[in-house]
């Protein structure tokens, strides 16, 4: 019933088609969205959808798959608007932390301000939830840089102009002067 189409919907991109997803994949998006499901009963769930056809049996690499994209499109006219959203939000900090992997790429501060409105809504595992916390930091030490520039740019532009002041007055009590 509902766990059955909660595993499902894991098996569904954000555009409405078919993915392929290995077991680490499914039970993350379905922490993510909220079902906690034991290992026994989501292999019991995939076995079944194996047997009647509409999920292909894993391949080498352990990845699972939608049979059919107009399954994937059944499926996902039956996913409400925060699962999408959820999906597709889980689906951004999965790419972003695999660029983070290679590149050490963080998130941005927009980045940061679109999880925001989901981040108690999500369940994410430790490696995510450390990822976040390193962006937080880098944007919070960027914003820090930014000021400490911006303060010592006025402090120059402050002293300079002083300079330009006193040599002014300086240059002025010598014109009366003569």
């Amino acid at each position: 019933g509902d766990m059955g189409e909660a595993v499902l919907k894991t098996m569904i991109s954000t555009d409405g088609t078919k993915k392929q997803v290995n077991f680490a994949d499914i039970s993350d998006t379905l922490q993510t969205t909220g079902h906690v499901l034991d290992q026994r009963l989501i292999e019991e769930i995939l076995r079944y959808f194996v047997n009647v056809r509409i999920i292909t049996d894993k391949d080498e690499q352990g990845y699972y798959e939608l049979r059919h994209d107009a399954i994937a499109g059944r499926i996902y006219e039956r996913m409400t608007a925060i699962e999408k959203e959820l999906i597709e939000v889980k689906t951004f900090l999965d790419n972003s932390y695999k660029i983070y992997g290679q590149r050490k790429v963080l998130l941005t501060d927009n980045d940061l301000k679109y999880i925001a409105l989901y981040e108690n809504k999500l369940i994410l595992n430790n490696e995510l939830k450390e990822f976040i916390k390193i962006s937080k930091k880098g944007v919070q030490k960027a914003r820090q840089r930014r000021t400490s520039i911006a303060a010592a740019v006025a402090v120059a532009l402050i002293l300079i102009m002083s300079g330009f002041s006193i040599w002014a007055l300086n240059e002025r009590t010598k014109a009366v002067e003569q």
